[in-house]
C-alpha cells in the first residue's frame, strides 16, 4: 500500500515533488494561465478608461462576463472533457481565449464595443473548458508520483494550486504598477501612447502570448495523456495485489 503521506517528512514530500515532471509541469501552467487570467483583470479598468475611453464599460462588461463564465465552468467544461478529453479542452480553452481576447484588441483600436463585447462573451466561455482542467494536473501528477514511488502526496496537489494562485496573483499587481509606472501614466488625466500602448498589451496581448505558450507546452512537453492508461493499470494492479494479500 502507498505511504501515508502524514508519515513522510517535508524533505521526503520536497524530493518526490521536484523528480515528478508532472507536478513541476502542474505548477508551471497553473502559474501561467492563473497569471494571465489576472493580468488581465487588473488592467481591465485602465483598459475600459484609457484606451476605451469610458469607464462605464468596466460595470458593463463584468455584467456581460458574468453568465458566459459561469456557463463555461458549469456546463461546457464537462462536455469538453466528455467529448474531447483534457489535453483537447485547454486546446479549447486557450484558444477560445486567445479569440477573444484578439477581438477585443481589434475593438480597441476600432473603438468597436460590440465587437469588445463579443470578445469578451467568447474569453468567458472558453474559462471553464481551460481553467477546469488546467486544475486537475496536479492530481494526476499525484497519481503519476505513486505510480514512481509507491508513495501518495495528495496535499502537494492543493498546495500547487493555491501556491500558483498567489504567485500569479502577487505578480499580476506587480506588473500592473510597473509598467503604469514605466510608461508615464497619470491618473485621472489623458494618457500618451506609451501608457496606451501598455494597458493594451497588458489587457489583450500578454494573455494571448501566455496561453499561446501553454499550448506549445501542452503540445510538445505535456504526455501524461499517453501514459495514464499504464500508470492507472499499475496502481489498479497493486491495489488489487495489496488487497489480496491482507
Amino acid at each position: 500500500v502507498a505511504e501515508k503521506e502524514e508519515n513522510m517528512t517535508f524533505a521526503e514530500s520536497f524530493k518526490n515533488f521536484v523528480q515528478n515532471k508532472y507536478f513541476l509541469f502542474a505548477l508551471a501552467m497553473t502559474v501561467f494561465v492563473n497569471f494571465a487570467v489576472q493580468i488581465n483583470s487588473g488592467s481591465q479598468t485602465y483598459f475600459y478608461t484609457y484606451v476605451m475611453n469610458d469607464v462605464m464599460l468596466t460595470t458593463l462588461l463584468n455584467m456581460v462576463n458574468l453568465i458566459p463564465t459561469i456557463l463555461g465552468i458549469m456546463f461546457l467544461s464537462g462536455l469538453s472533457l466528455k467529448f474531447f478529453g483534457k489535453k483537447k479542452s485547454i486546446y479549447i480553452g486557450a484558444s477560445g481565449q486567445i479569440i477573444g481576447n484578439i477581438l477585443r484588441g481589434i475593438a480597441a483600436l476600432t473603438a468597436n464595443v460590440p465587437m469588445l463585447v463579443v470578445g469578451t462573451v467568447i474569453s468567458a466561455l472558453a474559462t471553464g473548458p481551460l481553467s477546469v482542467p488546467i486544475n486537475t494536473l496536479a492530481a494526476d501528477a499525484v497519481d503519476y508520483g505513486e505510480y514512481l514511488t509507491n508513495k501518495r502526496i495528495e496535499g502537494m496537489g492543493s498546495a500547487i494550486v493555491s501556491f500558483s494562485q498567489k504567485i500569479s496573483n502577487g505578480l499580476a499587481a506587480g506588473m500592473v504598477g510597473w509598467i503604469l509606472a514605466l510608461t508615464g501614466y497619470v491618473a485621472n488625466e489623458v494618457q500618451n501612447s506609451a501608457t496606451v500602448f501598455g494597458i493594451s498589451f497588458m489587457f489583450v496581448w500578454l494573455p494571448v502570448i501566455l496561453l499561446a505558450f501553454v499550448i506549445l507546452c501542452f503540445k510538445f512537453v505535456y504526455k501524461y495523456d499517453e501514459e495514464e492508461p499504464e500508470v492507472l493499470a499499475e496502481l489498479a494492479r497493486r491495489k488489487e495485489k495489496n488487497g489480496s494479500e491482507q
